[in-house]
């Protein structure tokens, strides 16, 4: 016990001072691909970024939490949307699959496209220089194993491409571990998501890709008849610097229509919000969409994803 008790307090430790230290080494500078720490999951864009410890979206956990597989009621789930994300008003193609093989083993992958607005770069005297569109791309690929019917675990790897200008673009790979648990009602999960190799520019300025150590908790409470509340919470701190708290819930009726709200506290790569989300499911299909309502450089921001899944 005493010994276990070390191992949560070194955790811990960790959990709060490794911001810190990459905070000090990234002083003054944004994050590498930033579009990296947003997760297109409509459910948990609707609920303000919230539910890393649910099982609603196994299409989406490429993106979010892989270890949640497990405890996915799918074989196969398979999903793709748009995202219009207000900042850069980029267009966001997105998508991914997940499928069960055998009783404890799952594989899921997803990727998407960014296309921001066109750049025009001219010189001191006004002649154009340079033309280009930002862009960016992601695939993913992860693995979940259920050790029990209670815990379960998830790796998964992330190709980043970043192209901000015509002679001007990076390549990385970034990574995930977490763990999921369901014990006496709650989901509880933690672990890290999204931590990359640091990219450098033309100037041999290090930049770190914005990953993240995470915990997060769901509770699914019964309101009578075919009503259901879906409490959920999450809290993640930032290797780039930051940290960031969001909460939010689902109303679900029947399983068939659900009404989704949230909102996010941030000082990190993704600046805090509220949004809300609709959802409709019928003998495996589903239609889901999430709007961001705050704050103004968010808003407009939203999602629409159609699904099927058995």
């Amino acid at each position: 016990m005493k010994k276990f008790s070390i191992i949560i307090l070194a955790a811990l430790c960790a959990f709060f001072t490794l911001p810190a230290y990459a905070q000090s080494e990234n002083a003054g500078r944004s994050p590498a691909m930033a579009f990296s720490a947003v997760n297109p999951d409509p459910v948990l864009m609707g609920m303000g970024g919230a539910g890393l410890a649910t099982a609603s979206s196994p299409a989406w956990a490429s993106f979010g939490n892989v270890s949640s597989l497990a405890f996915s009621e799918s074989v196969l789930a398979l999903s793709a949307g748009y995202r219009r994300w207000a900042p850069g008003k980029d267009n966001c193609p997105e998508g991914g699959v997940s499928v069960r093989l055998g009783k404890a083993l799952w594989l899921t992958v997803g990727g998407g496209f960014q296309n921001g607005e066109g750049v025009i770069e001219y010189s001191a005297d006004g002649n154009k220089i340079d033309e280009s569109t930002p862009s960016s791309i992601r695939a993913n690929l992860g693995a979940a194993y259920a050790i029990n019917d209670k815990l379960s675990i998830g790796a998964g790897v992330h190709y980043l491409h970043s192209s901000v200008a015509s002679n001007a673009g990076f390549n990385t790979a970034s990574f995930d571990l977490n763990a999921f648990l369901r014990i006496a009602g709650v989901n509880v999960s933690a672990g890290a998501r999204n931590i990359g190799i640091p990219v450098k520019d033309g100037n041999n300025q290090t930049y770190m890709v914005p990953g993240e150590f995470f915990a997060a908790a769901s509770y699914p409470l019964s309101l009578g008849g075919d009503s259901r509340l879906n409490i959920a919470a999450d809290a993640a701190a930032y290797l780039s610097s930051g940290f960031a708290f969001s909460s939010g819930a689902e109303y679900s009726f029947k399983n068939m229509l659900f009404a989704r709200v949230g909102g996010r506290l941030s000082n990190a790569a993704l600046p805090s919000l509220m949004s809300a989300g609709l959802g409709f499911k019928f003998k495996g299909l589903s239609l889901d969409a999430a709007y961001v309502a705050l704050p103004s450089s968010l808003g407009g921001s939203f999602c629409a994803v159609l699904g099927y899944s058995f």
